[in-house]
């Protein structure tokens, strides 16, 4: 009898494990039948300026150890060391401003071609940020602590929004910032913006601001925000819009899916196909 409790007991577990089985299995389903199309638009070829192969904090991390070993070379004051800290700090500074401004001296090489399209800037900043599951304001509710932030769920979304306005994805870019950040109290090591060449010019649309800002203007707001201000060590990599994150490539369900994220990316990527 009590070996007939305990098959009956363990084959309802199984059938519940199966069905437990079953229902993420068909919410994986779903959440790929929504984003696949969605991903396919915004992975269209950007032409020549690919860089989403690059591995970004590995690339920061051999910059940063560089400069290290620059400066270990260079002459230093051993008698006083707040002094020699601080020359530290201004150096690092030095050098990681010169990557910084051959980063977009690459970027205007790439750019030879002064376009008339006007990109419509101010209307995708306010869609972002009225958006109920992208808006800056909706990030507690799938961060209840707010050690995300989202800034890659909004960039994907004016991503979108510019394409979907018909801004040729020849004139879109994503560029990440990397570094230690204090935004808000919070500490992050990364954040990542849209810019679009508007009538020739390179502009950054960042729900994080306001208003739409020429590169330059973001990224001098941005290095502000880095902890060892003004001798920022931000390092911002220009990169072709498809990036995700970092350290990844293009866009996939996969990376949708990654490290929490899918509660956010399916309630967003719900009301995209709604939107269509």
């Amino acid at each position: 009898m009590k070996g007939a409790i305990f098959i009956g007991v363990m084959w309802v577990f199984w059938l519940s494990a199966c069905a437990h089985v079953d229902q993420k299995s068909e919410r994986r389903n779903n959440f790929t039948r929504i984003w696949r199309p969605i991903i396919s638009f915004l992975n269209q070829d950007p032409g020549s300026f690919n860089t989403s192969s690059r591995d970004l904090p590995t690339v920061y991390r051999e910059e940063l150890a560089a400069i290290e070993e620059q400066w270990n070379k260079e002459p230093q004051c051993k008698l006083d060391m707040m002094k020699n800290s601080l020359e530290k700090h201004e150096f690092f500074f030095q050098q990681i401003t010169k990557l910084n401004e051959d980063e977009i001296r690459n970027l205007e090489r790439n750019n030879q071609t002064q376009r008339s399209v006007s990109a419509p800037l101010h209307q995708v900043l306010s869609a972002v940020e009225s958006h109920p599951v992208a808006s800056s304001k909706r990030a507690e509710h799938y961060d209840r602590d707010l050690q995300i932030g989202f800034c890659f769920g909004r960039a994907l979304l004016v991503h979108y929004y510019l394409l979907k306005a018909g801004v040729p994805q020849k004139d879109i870019l994503k560029v990440f910032a990397l570094g230690d950040f204090n935004i808000a109290g919070q500490f992050w090591h990364f954040h990542v913006a849209v810019m679009v060449n508007d009538k020739g010019k390179w502009m950054v649309i960042d729900p994080l601001y306001g208003e739409p800002a020429s590169y330059q203007d973001w990224v001098a707001n941005v290095k502000s925000l880095e902890i060892k201000h003004p001798f920022s060590r931000a390092r911002f990599y220009v990169s072709d819009p498809r990036r995700f994150m970092p350290a990844s490539g293009n866009y996939s369900t996969e990376s949708l899916l990654a490290g929490g994220l899918s509660r956010y990316f399916h309630d967003l990527g719900a009301t995209l196909v709604t939107s269509n």
